[in-house]
């Protein structure tokens, strides 16, 4: 299984135990400890994107979708070739 395979899987894990708020907290957590570290937003971003298309509400998809962006650019300011 190759690396983006295996990152499927593991947000599938995820979902499927209902743990994606553990990890978004979790995530949160390292973001704001190691401010300096791309791979933390970066992965935020997805863990925010991934809890989006769990849920049906669409006010709260585009505030998580929000969330994302700006994760996002903030990995991006820190590592342009994340």
């Amino acid at each position: 299984m190759d690396a983006p395979q295996e990152k499927q899987a593991a947000w599938q894990q995820l979902r499927d135990y209902g743990k994606l708020d553990e990890a978004i907290t979790h995530l949160e957590q390292k973001v704001a400890v190691n401010p300096k570290a791309a791979e933390y937003p970066a992965t935020l971003g997805q863990a925010y994107l991934q809890k989006a298309g769990t849920i049906q509400d669409l006010r709260e998809q585009g505030i998580l979708g929000m969330k994302a962006d700006q994760n996002f650019e903030a990995a991006l300011a820190l590592d342009p070739a994340n």
